[in-house]
């Protein structure tokens, strides 16, 4: 399909007048992006793609990559960074955190067919305060940040959609957690801060005082 878009672009550059051809070809590759999406990939993730529309759908699904992991292979680990969205396909996988202080592995909940994971270090700057580890064979598909900007580029309306369902996901602890999780590395304080906030204009002046 990548090939295919790339085909279009340049007949869309080399012969811009051809637009019964242009608009066929956009046409045909759509049709066929349509027909090689497998309903059974889908059917976990069916409350976040029936909000999307046809083009935003096959942009999303066409963004995700898939792989396995075998029991005990951990998908991350606590303190590392990535910047990937993960979608469980199938298995069960357990949410642990290292408690410094107890000097103890917590298990939080347990992911399964339809849960999500890394939605904190996705959509902010930070690491991961949990390790995501396998307890039996299982499928992941997952969303990286680059892919993710570029179908946003063409499709907006994903985003607001995306961070919807992943709010909806919020995970369900397994038990009571301590009020203080010590899953950082360093010691977290309390401060008390001021700011200003300014909007800018369409044109990037500066706009009123909030």
């Amino acid at each position: 399909f990548a090939k295919a878009e790339q085909l279009r672009q340049k007949l869309l550059v080399e012969a811009p007048k051809a637009v019964r051809e242009i608009v066929r070809s956009g046409e045909l590759i759509e049709e066929k992006k349509t027909a090689a999406m497998n309903p059974g990939k889908i059917r976990p993730w069916a409350d976040l793609f029936n909000q999307f529309t046809n083009s935003e759908a096959m942009a999303f699904y066409f963004a995700l990559k898939e792989f396995a992991v075998k029991p005990n292979q951990p998908v991350f680990q606590q303190g590392s960074c990535d910047n990937r969205l993960y979608l469980i396909g199938s298995g069960n996988l357990k949410l642990k955190y290292f408690d410094s202080d107890t000097r103890k592995n917590v298990s939080i909940t347990t992911l399964r067919r339809g849960d999500i994971a890394g939605v904190e270090t996705f959509f902010t700057l930070t690491n991961h305060t949990t390790t995501l580890i396998a307890v039996e064979e299982s499928t992941i598909s997952y969303l990286d940040k680059a892919a993710y900007q570029k179908i946003l580029a063409e499709n907006h309306a994903i985003e607001s959609k995306l961070l919807k369902f992943c709010d909806s996901k919020q995970i369900k602890y397994e038990q009571p957690c301590p009020e203080s999780m010590s899953r950082r590395a360093h010691k977290r304080y309390k401060a008390n801060l001021n700011g200003d906030v300014q909007r800018f204009d369409q044109n990037g002046g500066l706009g009123e005082e909030i």
